[in-house]
């Protein structure tokens, strides 16, 4: 079943107000406002959005005890199939982010270990 508390959470742990979220996602400071009163329903392009703003996956949104898609989508024609592959794609876009940057920070300390070994030897010249 589909958790609105836990976007609600995210907002209030990350102290936005509800103007700054609907900018960040791509909606109306109304459209957030009315999903917070059950006005209306998230839809699941916005749900990935909002998943990909705080870097967590779509499923987060939704108890363990089972996804009622339906409660969530407007039209109701979204298969969980969806959900994962987007949840999956979005992970691995992460990954793929992690990786990167693990890689520019492993060059980076390679060129400090290279910095740091020439300079040993220059010390080690200036010693003997």
């Amino acid at each position: 079943m589909f958790n609105l508390q836990k976007i609600k959470k995210l907002v209030k742990l990350k102290k936005l107000t509800y103007k700054e979220f609907a900018n960040e996602i791509g909606v109306t400071e109304q459209t957030v406002h009315n999903w917070f009163q059950n006005r209306t329903k998230i839809s699941i392009d916005q749900l990935e959005k909002i998943a990909s703003y705080f870097e967590v996956p779509v499923s987060y949104f939704f108890d363990e005890s089972g996804s009622n898609i339906n409660s969530v989508v407007n039209n109701g024609n979204i298969s969980n199939n969806k959900i994962v592959g987007s949840n999956i794609q979005i992970t691995l876009a992460k990954k793929e982010n992690e990786i990167e940057l693990l890689k520019a920070k492993l060059e980076s300390c390679q060129n400090e270990n290279k910095t740091l070994r020439e300079l040993i030897d220059v010390l080690k010249e200036k010693c003997r």
